[in-house]
């Protein structure tokens, strides 16, 4: 497909801090960013390996189905975001909402869906409506973050490897219910689509449903060969939630293994607060942040770049597809 010269793309770097993220900003109003990427789709490619992230800025992306068109035109099939861990809706085919949680709640840096063995390799984000007040989406390299940490921690992880685990309710109850997580009120459907996952589960004698992911916690990247920290161990991490709430939960729920969601070594072991800590701190000193402009296109290289959510006051919509 054939464009015009002004509408080629000039990734230009520093978008987000000196050496993470380009952007591209369109050369006239009416650029037609969905021809625009499937034309460039390997020059896109070429830079996001290089950059981690490319910003799109100026193409007056808000629509949903035109946010949808501009992900397919760089890769065809998408990334379902069935069985997922976190709270979000579907807007429109493969396009969701952010995750859902409250204003004031914050987000670790996280490479989306890394509690499967398999995670997409894109994550593209759209800006229907920049935040009134923070709300940034902070990316961090998780090749760098590997570095920050103790060989001895690194080595501990590598080689136990991670169980995340999820107790889903069957109705009202704290977290996701398994029939929100895998989008269907038919258990034998549900079941299939854990099966299609590689996942361990059980249905327990409440009619809630047992989950047990197992996932490496370093990856290897399949284009580049880098090598990164790739999990979710905080983010799942007890340690993480506010003592108040910690508090409450293991009154409901008794042992860690029976929280909604939690994470433990691949052997069962628990993991220290303070390797939690360990890393909260490297995943904390890698974030770089951009403001949002309503637009906005977002392209993130889910392998080796991780992001997260800063809190926000007022309106904001971010939308989130996969492939």
């Amino acid at each position: 497909m054939n464009i015009a010269v002004s509408d080629r793309l000039d990734f230009r770097p520093g978008a987000l801090g000196e050496s993470l993220a380009a952007r591209a900003t369109a050369g006239r109003a009416d650029a037609d960013l969905v021809a625009i990427v499937e034309a460039e789709r390997d020059h896109v490619r070429e830079a996001l390996y290089k950059y981690g992230a490319l910003l799109f800025r100026g193409y007056g992306i808000t629509d949903p189905v035109r946010f949808e068109a501009v992900t397919r035109a760089f890769v065809p099939k998408a990334y379902s975001y069935v069985g997922g861990s976190t709270p979000r809706s579907r807007i429109s085919g493969e396009v969701f909402t952010s995750t859902e949680y409250a204003a004031d709640a914050v987000l670790p840096l996280h490479n989306e869906a890394s509690y499967f063995k398999v995670i997409p390799d894109f994550v593209w984000f759209c800006c229907k409506i920049a935040p009134e007040i923070a709300g940034e989406t902070p990316l961090g390299d998780m090749r760098r973050v590997l570095k920050r940490l103790d060989p001895v921690l690194v080595e501990r992880f590598d080689a136990r490897g991670l169980t995340y685990i999820t107790n889903l309710h069957s109705g009202d109850g704290f977290g996701k219910s398994w029939q929100q997580t895998y989008q269907s009120d038919d258990r034998h459907e549900v079941e299939e689509r854990v099966r299609e996952k590689g996942l361990d589960f059980e249905w327990t004698a409440d009619e809630h449903l047992h989950v047990r992911m197992f996932a490496p916690a370093l990856r290897k990247h399949s284009v580049t060969g880098d090598v990164y920290w790739g999990n979710q161990a905080v983010n799942w991490h007890p340690s993480l939630l506010p003592p108040a709430t910690l508090k409450a939960v293991s009154r409901l729920y008794g042992p860690q293994v029976n929280f909604p969601k939690t994470v433990l070594f691949g052997d069962g072991t628990g993991i220290r607060d303070e390797d939690a800590r360990q890393v909260s701190a490297a995943l904390t000193a890698e974030e770089t942040v951009f403001r949002w402009e309503a637009g906005d296109v977002l392209l993130v290289d889910n392998q080796a770049i991780a992001h997260g959510r800063r809190p926000f006051k007022g309106a904001r919509q971010i939308m989130v597809a996969l492939a």
